[in-house]
């Protein structure tokens, strides 16, 4: 074979071995993703997904809990990476009749997001209640589900999330869409809840095998047991 022939060969190949190659990378990247493709499936449809996240009154502008936003930023990672583009919206802002026609995720907890307080307090079979005296949860079996801290004062024990997810935030309408409200005692915990989320083998096994149902799950925290920090303290559907 002369040298020209064999140089031939050799680009004419290049783009065969360019398009295997391309091939190889989406497989290898849906088979990544296959758990989380899974656990988001109810989420992947229809347009943008909407995030919500808890503000407080500031100086000009209203303020976003700082653990808040790392939780959003990780969370539109995983979305981004399955092709979901996230619309950020911000609670007291945000229009709960729009919503309840398009899929959403809510962050924060009732007293600071009022999506949050909207939804939870229109779920009267839900098996987990949040008290905002207590700052705490509690279950029909058990509670209430409080932080602890440290006896020297040094930082958080032990701490509380929740994860509530609805297949249609309105049963009566044949347009209404699945939403998913995460949030903690405080912003920590809504944190620590969204990692759960995404990284916490069990949390993610519960959720993708419910993914159609009405579900809830509360979450311990354990700031003490770097092995097993993430618990789930009950959990089932509703």
């Amino acid at each position: 074979m002369s040298a020209v022939s064999g140089v031939a060969i050799n680009v004419a190949s290049y783009p065969i071995v360019l398009a295997l190659g391309w091939f190889s990378q989406l497989v290898w990247t849906r088979w990544k993703l296959r758990g989380d493709r899974k656990l988001w499936e109810p989420f992947l449809g229809g347009g943008d997904l909407a995030v919500i996240l808890t503000d407080k009154p500031g100086r000009k502008t209203p303020k976003v809990s700082v653990t808040e936003v790392e939780a959003f930023s990780d969370l539109r990672s995983v979305l981004n990476s399955l092709g979901k583009e996230i619309e950020l919206q911000i609670g007291n802002a945000a229009n709960y009749a729009v919503l309840r026609n398009r899929r959403f995720v809510c962050l924060g907890g009732p007293v600071a997001n009022p999506i949050t307080k909207l939804i939870l307090d229109g779920l009267h079979n839900l098996p987990v209640s949040y008290d905002p005296t207590l700052i705490g949860f509690k279950t029909a079996n058990g509670g209430p589900y409080i932080e602890v801290v440290a006896k020297d004062g040094t930082g958080t024990v032990t701490d509380y999330g929740l994860i509530v997810k609805l297949s249609k935030v309105n049963p009566k309408a044949t347009d209404s869409c699945p939403a998913l409200i995460v949030f903690g005692l405080r912003g920590a915990g809504t944190q620590d809840a969204v990692r759960a989320i995404l990284t916490d083998a069990p949390v993610r096994e519960f959720m993708s095998k419910n993914r159609e149902a009405n579900y809830y799950a509360l979450l311990r925290f354990s700031k003490n047991n770097a092995s097993d920090p993430c618990e789930i303290e009950s959990s089932g559907t509703f």
